[in-house]
């Protein structure tokens, strides 16, 4: 099974633990192309301060690349930490990933369970599998 990872670009880190798990379980594993390149979240920022025009073209740039790696892949698997505060955190761009691998007609696994927040109904609707952060549960019958 091949398995695109989706999530808050703060969580680089996490994303390349998950990926080796992952691996090491036998999947083929695509990472966002930002989390492949960075170590943390500081070249958006950086970016974003200094040339907000440019930043805004890579970004749309990049969501179209992983759009690709969604639509090649088995299943999704959203890495939602929680984040600011907020538990199990699902931001726009992992909600806009969610929605395109749910009309691509894709496997959507959860890493964390759904979020208690103001679009719960609409995630509920791609009918997520959640995993409560036990990666194995992914190959039984899903």
């Amino acid at each position: 099974m091949k398995i695109t990872i989706c999530g808050s670009l703060k969580f680089v880190k996490e994303m390349k633990e998950i990926e080796l798990k992952l691996k090491e379980l036998g999947y083929d594993v695509l990472m966002p192309k930002s989390a492949i390149e960075s170590k943390d979240n500081s070249y958006w920022e950086d970016l974003m301060n200094n040339n907000p025009q440019e930043c805004s073209r890579i970004r749309g740039e990049r969501i179209k690349l992983h759009f690709e790696k969604i639509n090649s892949s088995d299943a999704v698997l959203i890495l939602n930490y929680s984040k600011n505060g907020k538990d199990n955190y699902i931001g726009a761009n992992t909600f806009l990933e969610m929605g395109y691998a749910f009309s691509a007609e894709k496997k959507i696994f959860l890493l964390n369970p759904l979020p208690k927040d103001h679009h719960h109904d609409e995630l509920t609707a791609m009918n997520p599998i959640c995993l409560n952060k036990n990666l194995n549960l992914i190959g039984e019958d899903n």
